[in-house]
């Protein structure tokens, strides 16, 4: 799940960067992470090694989602940050890898914090073309 998370974030930030990719996949790089996010609340309550870092990879993701945009819009692509407000993306990313630290170093709530996290950045990557 890390890794298609990871993969998915590098995806969507080559769409940010706005560099010449095939945009035709975009629909199922988000279904595939949102699938990603999902699983990873699971894994995270079953105590998965790596169950630290999906938080921070799905905010990665969502973050990079948030700077891009409709790739069919050309030429007057626009991407999701024009016109919003970058603070809650960036909250999320900020809590996500604090959700990250404490599953790492304090064990007992980690499942708790991390699959909050997970949920709000699920539904952020959801309804993020949304206004």
């Amino acid at each position: 799940m890390l890794g298609t998370l990871v993969a998915a974030a590098a995806y969507e930030l080559q769409l940010a960067l706005r560099h010449e990719i095939s945009p035709d996949g975009e629909g199922w790089i988000l279904l595939v992470a949102l699938v990603a996010m999902l699983v990873g609340t699971v894994l995270v309550f079953r105590g998965v090694g790596t169950a630290g870092l999906f938080a921070p990879a799905a905010a990665l993701f969502v973050t990079a989602r948030f700077y891009t945009g409709d790739p069919y819009d050309k030429p007057g692509f626009q991407s999701y940050a024009e016109g919003n407000s970058p603070v809650w993306v960036f909250a999320l990313l900020g809590l996500a890898f604090l959700a990250a630290a404490t599953t790492l170093l304090w064990r007992r709530t980690a499942a708790v914090e991390s699959v909050a996290v997970l949920v709000l950045l699920l539904f952020t990557a959801m309804f993020m073309g949304t206004h």
